[in-house]
């Protein structure tokens, strides 16, 4: 099992695989479109192309995120994804993800609540 796991940052998106027990299998850091949300949806796809066997994406973003139903309500740092339903866009829009929509689940959250959530992992672990 692996999970692509996404930064969305103002500047950079980091991204790396993770496989079993978050051990990190490749990561790696490009640059975030500032054209629009379609450029960013395309860069996500590019990276879950390039990436083995994904049985799961999550995603962190600025901003204020429903992660229940995978909408961006503001975009913080990146004003283009103002109420915009991405996990909705990553499923229906995008061709390379179609095939294998069934079986991978796509995961949003704020990216300041993540950083929390991760540092309680961390001290647990």
């Amino acid at each position: 099992m692996s999970i692509l796991s996404i930064d969305i940052g103002g500047t950079s998106i980091k991204y790396a695989l993770m496989g079993k027990d978050a051990v990190i299998l490749s990561r790696g850091k490009i640059p975030t479109p500032q054209e629009g949300r379609r450029e960013l949806v395309e860069a996500i796809g590019r990276l879950y192309d390039e990436m083995p066997d994904v049985e799961g994406i999550a995603i962190s973003m600025p901003g204020i995120i429903d992660s229940e139903n995978g909408y961006c309500v503001m975009g913080g740092a990146l004003g283009y994804n103002d109420d915009f339903y991405f996990r909705h866009v990553l499923y229906s829009d995008c061709p390379y993800m179609i095939p294998r929509a069934e079986i991978v689940t796509c995961k949003f959250q704020n990216d300041a609540n993540l950083y929390g959530a991760l540092q309680c992992y961390l001290e647990n672990a």
